[in-house]
C-alpha cells in the first residue's frame, strides 16, 4: 500500500432543517484509509481513486452513530466483574446522574448509494463523480433526568420524586440526493476539489417537548407534557379531551396519495456543495481536509401539531429492574 499513513480533517458547515442530523462522522469509513477505495470522494472530493469506476447499484449501504455519550456513562462495573448496565441496583442513583451531562445527544445516519460512477478526463489530472443516493439522519437530544426516570421507576418507596424531561427533542429526516464533483490536480502533489448536490425532502419527522414534567412514587405517576409534532408527508390529527386540551389523535393518520407525496418532494429541494484539498507529504503520508454539505433544505409541507395533557396513573405497581 503506497499510503501508510492519511491525516483528514473534515469540517460540518450546515443551517437548514436537516443538517442537526449531519456530523463529521457520518462518511469517514475504515477504506479511507486504503489506496484505491473508489469513494473517497465522498470525504473530500479532492480524493481520487487509482482508476475509474461504476459501483453496482444499491449495493454500496453505510451507516454511522455519534453524539456526546460514551459507553462507561451507561455500563458499570458490577461486584463479581461483569458489567452492569445504568438500571442495575448494583449501580447508585447519584453515580448515574454524575456521570450524565445535562443535555445527552445522539445521532445516527444512513447512506444508501443507489447509483455511483466516476471518471477520469483523457488528460488524466481531473477526475469527474456522479453520485445518486438516499440518506436519512436521526439526533436526538436526551436530558439526564430521562435516564434519572427510568432508573426510579418503581424504585421509590413512597416519598415523590420528580423529574424535569424539558428540552426532549427527537428528530428524524429523509432526502434524496443527486451530486456531480471533480477533483484537479493543481500541482505535482495537490489535488483540490468541490461536489455539488441537489437534494429532494422525502420524510420529516420532528417531536419537541418545551414541558415534560414526571411525579412519582411507588404509588401513582403524575405527568405534565407541552409539545410540538411535526411530521412530513404522515400527518398525526389532534383532538380536544374531555378537559378540554388538545391532545395528539393517533386514531386519525393520514398520507397524502403518491401524486401529492410526488408533489411534496419536489417542492422541498434544497442545495449543498463540499470543496476540498488534499497535498501528498511523501509517498507514506496524505494530508486532506474539506469542508462538507454547506447548504440548506426546506421541508415547506410539514404538519404541525401542538398538544397538552396531563396524564395521572394510580396504583403503579413497585418494580425493580436488574442489568
Amino acid at each position: 500500500m503506497k499510503r501508510i499513513c492519511r491525516i483528514t480533517l473534515a469540517t460540518v458547515l450546515s443551517s437548514g432543517a436537516f443538517l442537526p442530523g449531519l456530523n463529521a462522522q457520518d462518511a469517514l469509513l475504515t477504506g479511507y484509509f486504503t489506496d484505491g477505495y473508489v469513494y473517497s470522494h465522498q470525504l473530500s472530493p479532492a480524493l481520487t481513486p487509482a482508476k475509474g469506476y461504476v459501483s453496482m447499484p444499491f449495493l454500496n449501504l453505510v451507516t454511522s452513530t455519534g453524539g456526546n455519550m460514551k459507553a462507561t456513562q451507561l455500563f458499570y462495573p458490577g461486584a463479581d466483574g461483569r458489567l452492569k448496565t445504568f438500571l442495575s441496583p448494583e449501580v447508585s442513583y447519584g453515580t448515574v446522574m454524575g456521570n450524565l451531562k445535562p443535555d445527552n445527544v445522539f445521532t445516527s445516519s444512513v447512506d444508501w448509494t443507489l447509483m455511483s460512477a466516476g471518471w477520469y478526463n483523457k488528460a488524466g489530472w481531473i477526475f469527474n463523480s456522479i453520485d445518486i443516493s438516499i440518506r436519512a439522519n436521526e439526533y436526538s437530544n436526551i436530558p439526564a433526568e430521562a435516564f434519572g426516570l427510568v432508573k426510579n421507576v418503581g424504585m421509590t418507596p413512597g416519598n415523590i420524586v420528580k423529574h424535569s424531561l424539558d428540552g426532549l427533542d427527537t428528530r428524524l429526516h429523509s432526502y434524496l440526493q443527486l451530486s456531480f464533483g471533480q477533483s484537479f490536480r493543481i500541482a505535482d502533489k495537490v489535488n483540490i476539489g468541490y461536489k455539488l448536490k441537489l437534494l429532494a425532502g422525502a420524510a420529516f419527522a420532528q417531536v419537541t417537548y418545551d414541558k415534560f414534567t414526571a411525579e412519582l412514587s411507588n404509588k401513582s405517576w403524575h405527568i405534565t407534557a407541552a409539545g410540538q409534532l411535526r411530521c412530513e408527508p404522515l400527518c398525526i390529527g389532534v383532538k380536544t379531551n374531555a378537559r378540554g386540551e388538545k391532545v395528539y389523535d393517533f386514531g386519525n393518520l393520514s398520507l397524502g396519495n403518491p401524486a401529492d407525496i410526488a408533489s411534496g418532494i419536489a417542492s422541498n429541494l434544497g442545495f449543498a456543495g463540499d470543496i476540498g484539498l488534499s497535498w501528498d507529504v511523501t509517498d507514506a503520508i496524505q494530508l486532506s481536509m474539506a469542508v462538507q454539505n454547506l447548504g440548506f433544505i426546506g421541508f415547506n409541507g410539514a404538519c404541525v401539531g401542538n398538544a397538552v395533557e396531563t396524564v395521572n396513573y394510580a396504583g403503579y405497581p413497585s418494580q425493580t429492574i436488574d442489568d
